[in-house]
């Protein structure tokens, strides 16, 4: 008796039309038809996925978190369209993010285990994107505002998108895809995020003179905190840190242990390194001196009074050049702005000019001081293990040469330093200069894409100030924000770390809000009228006389 085999057949879709079989009611589609089978499929899925999670947290965190976060940002997409976005919350995360990022330290924070460190920034920082996305999301209005401040400044907020991409390339291409993937997580939350809530945020009326109010006072804070470590030779809270914020970690015992330099103590405030600090307050000086000069508030004015010669006396404690040189740019850069500002608004001034023109004059006797006076120039030029450094830079670029043409599309993301392999007599793995750490990282295109942003910056604010007819309260901050900039673009010449670079990316934000403002008020100028041509009489011929 023989078996007989099952015949199976293909069933044929039906080319008709599925209509209603009630109007409005119709026939269940596929899904809706098997959704307890897919429901099921979707129960063990989670099953496994939650079992695979939990068994290899330590190991994969970071990868089995990303379908996760891809999972959240889908669900944020398909929002439904209400019109309302919730911009007061989104403007009071932002400032307490940047409080969180000036004042708190990084490495106090919560540690629970198998997860990452909860720091003050991370618990600023998530709700931020997710309410900033949720607006993208739900309010077309949003969406066309932060359009139209984003155009004003196109080269600007392009080449930020651009240097995005490309770290989310490089984690692609990476010699260790899961460091990668660890630094990609900080340049979407910490950089690339504030730029665009920044310049959202500070294109209200206001905003970027309160946000200049703030880095002030956190630059205050700051240097009295490392007045404060000076006296004492540690950090302050060192010894004193409550359980629940000690993190057990080599890195950190490193921090709260200090830096010296040739015996001694080199000031960290509540930054990593001297250095990082010594960048920051040095950066922070022009927002100080608007506010000393050109602030609304009294108090504030009072307060930043003093944070001047703090920030010289603790930026001479850091030990650090690079902070001395960003704060002899601003010496040489804001009083040209004040000159400029007082030339355009009253052209008979003598102040004015003398201040303009003595400013070049000025840089070169301090260039000759430099020379001359042994104290001054071993602070500018360096002596010593000072020297040794700058020799190490060199080493460094000679170095990595080679390596940056033998790979121009990069390593990966925070593999600059692994790769470039240059370390001290201690055995410290390090790379000083940040534009070299981004050729290793991101190749040739990436360096090209931050250094165009810096450039692209510097020429639209620069161009604004100079078309101006007279300089009002925002051309000004128009001004400082150029310096800060420029500050910046110098230190990262020779300081890789990247612990302010929150910080910068928030100030270009601002720089593209205070491009938007311009705009919008250049915009709203009545036009000039053109004089009213008068019409020539005519000439009337001389009658004759009549006898």
């Amino acid at each position: 008796m023989g078996f007989a085999l099952p015949r199976f057949r293909w069933k044929r879709r039906d080319p008709r039309p599925r209509v209603g079989v009630l109007q409005p009611y119709a026939r269940p589609g596929y899904w809706q038809r098997h959704r307890r089978f897919g429901l099921t499929l979707l129960g063990i899925f989670a099953f496994f996925y939650g079992a695979f999670f939990g068994i290899t947290t330590i190991y994969l965190l970071v990868q089995l978190v990303v379908p996760l976060l891809v999972l959240v940002l889908l669900v944020i997409w398909l929002l439904p369209e209400t019109g309302k976005a919730p911009v007061k919350a989104v403007e009071w995360l932002f400032f307490a993010f940047m409080y969180a990022l000036l004042l708190w330290p990084n490495y106090l924070a919560l540690a629970i285990p198998g997860l990452p460190w909860i720091t003050a920034i991370r618990m600023a920082v998530a709700p931020l994107a997710i309410l900033f996305l949720i607006s993208l999301s739900q309010s077309a209005s949003f969406r066309a505002e932060l359009k139209r401040i984003l155009d004003s400044c196109p080269l600007v907020w392009k080449m930020a998108t651009a240097y995005t991409i490309l770290n989310v390339i490089s984690c692609i291409i990476s010699i260790e895809p899961s460091t990668s993937l660890r630094g990609l997580v900080i340049v979407l939350s910490n950089w690339t995020l504030i730029f665009f809530v920044a310049a959202y945020v500070l294109s209200k009326d206001g905003r970027v003179e309160k946000f200049a109010h703030i880095v002030s006072l956190c630059a205050l804070v700051v240097c009295l905190i490392g007045v404060w470590e000076a006296r004492i030779g540690a950090v302050p809270w060192a010894g004193h840190i409550p359980s629940f914020l000690k993190i057990e970690d080599n890195n950190v015992e490193a921090i709260l242990a200090g830096a010296t330099r040739g015996g001694a103590y080199r000031v960290q405030s509540k930054f990593t390194t001297p250095l990082s600090l010594a960048e920051f307050i040095s950066c922070a000086l022009p927002f100080v001196f608007y506010v000393m000069v050109y602030g609304k508030r009294t108090i504030f004015r009072i307060l930043a009074v003093p944070t001047v010669p703090l920030i010289f006396y603790v930026v001479v404690k850091t030990d650090a050049r690079l902070g001395l040189i960003g704060c002899l740019v601003a010496l040489v850069l804001f009083p040209a702005l004040y000159g400029l500002k007082t030339l355009k608004s009253d052209k008979s001034s003598l102040v004015a000019p003398a201040i303009v023109m003595g400013i070049p004059a000025a840089g070169v006797m301090f260039f000759i001081i430099t020379l001359f006076i042994g104290r001054v120039g071993k602070m500018i030029w360096g002596s010593g293990e000072q020297s040794l450094s700058t020799q190490t830079r060199y080493d460094q670029l000679h170095s990595a040469m080679p390596k940056i043409l033998s790979h121009p599309w990069g390593y990966g993301l925070d593999k600059g330093a692994e790769v470039l392999n240059y370390r001290l007599e201690s055995g410290f793995l390090t790379i000083d200069s940040y534009y070299l750490c981004l050729a290793l990282d991101l190749g040739v295109l990436g360096f090209v894409t931050f250094v165009c942003m810096l450039l692209g910056t510097v020429y639209v604010l620069l161009n604004a100030i100079l078309r101006a007819e007279q300089i009002d309260r925002e051309l000004t901050l128009m001004g400082v924000v150029l310096i800060v900039v420029a500050q910046f673009a110098i230190t990262k010449l020779v300081l890789a770390q990247v612990e302010t670079h929150a910080y910068f990316f928030a100030v270009l934000g601002g720089a593209v809000a205070l491009a938007y403002r311009h705009s919008v008020a250049k915009a709203a100028e009545p036009a000039a009228q053109l004089p009213v041509e008068k019409k020539a009489r005519p000439i009337r011929r001389a009658q004759p006389a009549l006898n």
